[in-house]
């Protein structure tokens, strides 16, 4: 299953491995570098995966296995940002003032 957000970015559930395309969907790129690859057990609802609207770049995952990933340079390399929290089931971004 594949999830698509901004006609940009995918998701695939299967595997933490997400793809990225510059030309709305004609070609994609993966956008693995530093999220687990090797014996990785993890799977993303479709809820999982969301983008900040006000960084452009942005992308927040988050996985049945409690952790949040998060990239700031849209898709080179991903940064986990929390573990060991219960299955995340949605993710949301919001302005707080």
């Amino acid at each position: 299953m594949i999830r698509v957000i901004n006609d940009r970015y995918w998701v695939g559930v299967s595997a933490v491995v997400v793809s990225g395309t510059p030309d709305r969907g004609v070609n994609r790129e993966p956008m693995t570098k530093r999220l687990p690859q090797d014996n990785a057990y993890i799977n993303v609802l479709r809820e999982g995966m969301v983008t900040n609207p006000l960084d452009s770049c942005g992308i927040y995952l988050g996985t049945t296995t409690g952790q949040i990933f998060y990239n700031r340079d849209d898709g080179d390399s991903w940064e986990l940002i929390l573990d060991s929290l219960p299955p995340i089931l949605s993710l949301e971004t919001g302005l707080v003032v």
